[in-house]
């Protein structure tokens, strides 16, 4: 090959092989060729990542359960509630005006509310307790269908002594009128309505049980009558219509 030619070769140290296009120390082979070889690709380099260790839950309730009980737990005592105020049912200016304020709450209402919180939280809180504890011993709890009811039974029962222990908190006990004054709470009232002699007593709206002729000071006839006196003509707004009713005696 003569000086010209090989002046003209685009690699004029390695002449052969043609095939070859990288040297064996990974360079790539002059040969004058464009487009022979696609670019290597660039790899982006892998995202960062962390990995953070954490210790299985094991605190009370972490996995669905119910906290084991303490060896030897305090006594278990309802939560205290400050003492209700007393007032006469005709002492405050609201009751004058026919108006019973949403906290009035008779002694008896007041006796039943705390009768009904102790046997909440003396007999069937320990109850739903155990009964809680004893599925617990049978297994998974996912398909534990005696687990879940008790469970749904302990959340109305804790429920229910919330309400208690807010209404009595918030209570206004009020003392029954005396024979023949203004309609209050506690009042018992006969009227006449059309002709027919009716009884009603009048008590607050946790008392109510209108099948024993104990209606709310809150409801349409209950909050009619209040603040009127016997012999009184009150017209009552109803869902049969427009009623009057005479009020015959008030004890």
């Amino acid at each position: 090959m003569s000086a010209s030619e090989l002046a003209a070769l685009p690699d004029r140290e390695v002449v052969l092989p043609w095939a070859a296009l990288r040297r064996p120390t990974g360079e790539r082979k002059a040969t004058g060729l464009t487009g022979s070889l696609l670019p290597d690709p660039a790899e982006p380099p892998p995202p960062p990542t962390f990995v953070t260790q954490v210790p299985d839950g094991d605190a009370d309730g972490a996995r669905g359960e119910p906290p084991e009980p303490k060896r030897k737990p305090a006594a278990r005592t309802t939560r205290p509630t400050k003492p209700p105020a007393r007032v006469a049912v005709g002492a405050t200016p609201t009751a004058i005006a026919g108006v019973v304020p949403a906290e009035a709450l008779m002694a008896d209402g007041e006796a039943r509310l705390r009768a009904e919180l102790d046997e909440l939280t003396g007999v069937k809180r320990p109850q739903i307790i155990a009964r809680i504890r004893t599925a617990k011993e049978h297994g998974d709890l996912k398909e534990n269908a005696e687990y879940h009811a008790a469970r749904e039974e302990q959340s109305f029962l804790e429920g229910r002594v919330q309400a208690i222990e807010a209404r009595l908190r918030s209570a206004v006990i009020v003392a029954a009128p005396a024979a023949g004054s203004r309609v209050g709470l506690g009042s018992v009232v006969t009227v006449d309505d059309d002709g027919e002699t009716v009884t009603y007593t009048i008590v607050g709206a946790d008392e109510s049980n209108p099948a024993r002729g104990r209606i709310s000071s809150s409801s349409p006839v209950g909050r009619a009558l209040v603040g009127h006196n016997e012999g009184d003509d009150v017209d009552i707004s109803t869902p049969a219509g427009l009623r009057r009713y005479r009020i015959l005696a008030i004890s």
